[in-house]
């Protein structure tokens, strides 16, 4: 969605997207770690795929920035990763839970 803004450059368009992608992270990995209980441990696979979801959008704000290393094609590795933690997520509340 930040990317529909008409006349933004590549540059402000990578900072803004690595600026959100950063807080998006940070607000995420808080949650993760207030949620942890000391003596129970959460599934590697929850923590990893989240963390999977935001980085790649963090990666293509720098490297939009910078002019290398990809740009855009982190941003859709993102959104792509951020669908399967969606569905993985809606399959754990509609299914994982009744068992």
């Amino acid at each position: 969605m930040i990317a529909l803004v008409p006349n933004d450059s590549t540059i402000a368009l990578g900072v803004i997207i690595a600026l959100v992608g950063l807080a998006l992270w940070i607000f995420q990995t808080r949650l993760q770690l207030r949620a942890a209980v000391p003596k129970q441990l959460r599934p590697r696979s929850s923590i990893a795929l989240a963390q999977l979801a935001t980085v790649p959008f963090i990666l293509g704000g720098v490297s939009m920035t910078i002019r290398a290393f990809g740009g855009l094609y982190w941003i859709a590795a993102g959104a792509i990763f951020a669908m399967v933690v969606g569905v993985s997520n809606a399959w754990v509340l509609l299914i994982e839970i009744l068992r």
